[in-house]
């Protein structure tokens, strides 16, 4: 099984330092195991699967959460700005100044959602 290393320095200039810092180590560490596991059983394919099934487990466990904390925000994101348009509505008639903080309400959304994937 021969992959590609990741690249330290797309690495930062994508998550920055630290989390790239924590990306390499995970990948370091997973090699180790990856090679202790073929030292201790050999190259056979059932063994390893069998040895990495609680780890693949873990990995869609964590992806779900990943997703559904994804679409809380969302979710989130949508009664805030549903709220704060029907306030606006309620207390200012005028369609400029509607349109107005709605586009600025999008634009923080849009940032702050970008920001959270991310990571």
């Amino acid at each position: 099984m021969q992959t590609e290393k990741p690249n330290k320095e797309q690495l930062t200039r994508k998550y920055g330092a630290q989390v790239a810092s924590k990306l390499l180590s995970i990948d370091a560490d997973i090699r180790l195991l990856y090679k202790q596991a073929v030292d201790s059983v050999g190259h056979d394919a059932a063994r390893i699967t069998q040895l990495a099934e609680p780890l693949c487990q873990y990995v869609a466990e964590v992806e779900m959460q990943r997703r559904r904390r994804r679409w809380q925000q969302l979710v989130l994101c949508s009664a805030v700005i549903i709220v704060l348009l029907s306030g606006l509505v309620a207390c200012e008639t005028s369609y400029r100044f509607v349109c107005a903080v709605t586009r600025i309400l999008w634009i923080k959304v849009d940032q702050s959602l970008c920001t959270s994937y991310c990571c």
